[in-house]
């Protein structure tokens, strides 16, 4: 394939990703006088931020200050000890501030409870021993406030455009490297900075409670630009519904009320009214609680199925009616309907390493990290409403800095050797592109990464089945690189039948394919490492938590560019 020249466009600071932490920060960079892009492989307003199977977010923060002490301690206690204690006390600390901005500078307006509902137990947040101050996120509520922040800030967005990689010059971002969908062309984009807010390792896995568009990706893009993962195997698994209306999230404050039973009808052994009860003070599953037993009766079931119905009270809580209210106007689904739920994969505890300012550490200068593509803040469990605060919370400080350090950096001066490098290195990337190669199965492959993750790194980890995965993975990864081949390689038959835009999206989609490998094998290292259990991790064959594991883990490339896992202050990250 002719590689022509590359058209490179300029921007300071170029946001991949538009669920709440991707719009938060481009907004936060163009307030700091950056020129602004946002990205996005989807939708404007896509990702889990923005999932159709829900109302909206919750969110809590402290009730004041003097609860900001008891709020940190919590998310330490219910992470079991594995999270950055500076993270947590820059989150924590920010939450309030930035809820303020987000509501009176932004004028985004958010649900309150009622004062009368405000103590209810259903507000009390998942895994928390208390009342916080919570908040309700709507999804038209956030889109209206962008978009008009994204006209009067000039921001410039980017729909359907996936990120194919970084571009870096002497460890320092120069730009990116994106698809775009509609015109199957690759675009260059030089800037100093890049932010990645591309949600967590929902991609990985088939069924998921995210949005087609969470790649998944982003991360083993960072990694092989010198970024560590951590607590990436803290995955939340979710009860989901799956009929009348598939993958809708089930209320778990709901289970309280619920007679659950298996599809031929026999009760289940732990669907006892106080195992339910216990079970409806939160959502995800934790390996550290008794009703865990619950959920992995579930997911034992040949089906991975049960069904639910409800014995409702006359009256029941304000926070449960907000649910069945939405649930009925959005699938027409009532209370006296019989459900039939799973346990799905859904929201990523762990993510790329940051420090305060939301920077990744040991990536490139310029390259930043926001909400769930980022980790280090949550441990093993996390608390309800923590995940939306913290898109929030990292946005605006990822943002803030990523505006600032671009502006500080701007690559001016064209006969300058910092301009005329980082211009060499857009249009390098451009024609490693264009010359690199495909594999005509790359689909194919993809799938099958995705039904291996499924059955092996859900509820049913074990050495035994993730090494199994392992030697799949690499497997995998082998077969695709020898069905691999240049458009010049293709016989001329092949060549007649590929257009130019043909051959470029089976380039985009071979390295997703390259790209969800390497996370997966990355994913399945940190799984590997945690022989124990805790919270959201669970190991059939070490189902208890150990004291031997009260650290971090991080996954980096080793010097052969293959994920190694090892405890956080372990050895120095990608050799780059």
């Amino acid at each position: 394939m002719p590689t022509d020249i590359a058209p490179v466009v300029y921007y300071d600071v170029v946001v991949i990703g538009s669920g709440i932490a991707g719009c938060t920060a481009a907004v936060r960079a163009a307030q700091t006088g950056a020129q602004v892009a946002l990205a996005c492989c989807g939708p404007l307003f896509s990702g889990s931020s923005f999932y159709r199977g829900t109302w909206g977010l919750g969110l809590i923060g402290p009730t004041d200050e003097a609860d900001e002490k008891d709020l940190e301690h919590t998310i330490r206690s219910v992470g079991c000890g594995v999270v950055n204690h500076k993270l947590v006390h820059r989150f924590v600390h920010a939450i309030n501030p930035t809820l303020d901005w987000l509501e009176h500078d932004c004028h985004t307006s958010v649900r309150r409870a009622s004062a009368a509902a405000a103590q209810q137990r259903d507000y009390l947040p998942c895994f928390d021993h208390k009342h916080r101050n919570w908040q309700g996120l709507e999804h038209e509520a956030l889109i209206q406030s962008f978009s008009k922040l994204f006209d009067q800030l000039h921001i410039t967005t980017l729909p359907y455009h996936s990120l194919l990689d970084l571009i870096e010059v002497q460890n320092h971002i120069t730009g990116a490297l994106l698809y775009d969908q509609a015109s199957h062309k690759p675009v260059v984009i030089h800037a100093p900075s890049v932010l990645l807010a591309t949600g967590g390792f929902g991609g990985l896995f088939n069924p998921t409670l995210t949005q087609p568009e969470v790649l998944s990706s982003a991360h083993a893009i960072a990694l092989n630009h010198g970024c560590s993962l951590v607590n990436a195997e803290f995955i939340q698994l979710m009860p989901t519904i799956v009929s009348p209306i598939r993958g809708a999230i089930f209320n778990e404050k709901s289970f309280k009320y619920a007679r659950v039973y298996s599809k031929e009808g026999r009760a289940l052994v732990h669907a006892t009214p106080t195992c339910l009860d216990a079970r409806s003070e939160h959502g995800p599953f934790s390996s550290r609680l008794a009703d865990a037993a619950l959920d992995l009766e579930i997911a034992a079931q040949p089906s991975g199925t049960v069904k639910v119905q409800y014995d409702l009270p006359e009256q029941i809580p304000e926070f449960m009616k907000t649910y069945f209210d939405w649930l009925a106007a959005a699938a027409a689904v009532t209370p006296q309907d019989t459900l039939e739920i799973a346990l799905w994969p859904h929201a990523s505890n762990g993510g790329l390493y940051i420090d305060e300012n939301g920077s990744c550490i040991g990536g490139p200068a310029g390259l930043y990290a926001a909400g769930e593509s980022c980790g280090g803040m949550h441990g093993a469990d996390r608390l309800g409403g923590l995940s939306s605060a913290n898109a929030l919370v990292f946005g605006h400080i990822a943002g803030s800095n990523a505006g600032l350090y671009a502006q500080n950096n701007k690559h001016t001066g064209r006969s300058s050797a910092v301009y005329i490098n980082a211009i060499r290195a857009c249009q390098n990337a451009y024609t490693q592109f264009t010359e690199g190669t495909a594999c005509a199965r790359a689909q194919e492959f993809i799938d099958s990464i995705r039904e291996h993750m499924q059955q092996s790194c859900v509820l049913n980890r074990s050495e035994e089945t993730l090494a199994a995965t392992a030697q799949k993975l690499a497997w995998l990864q082998e077969t695709a690189n020898s069905k691999s081949c240049s458009y010049a390689e293709l016989s001329d038959y092949e060549q007649a039948r590929l257009s130019p835009q043909k051959w470029n999206d089976r380039r985009a989609l071979s390295a997703l394919q390259q790209n969800l490998l390497l996370e997966a094998q990355a994913l399945v290292a940190a799984m590997r490492i945690r022989t124990e259990s805790r919270g959201s991790h669970y190991r059939t064959d070490f189902p208890q938590q150990s004291k031997d594991h009260d650290i971090m883990y991080r996954v980096f490339l080793d010097k052969d560019g293959l994920p190694r896992a090892a405890p956080l202050n372990e050895g120095a990250s990608h050799v780059r």
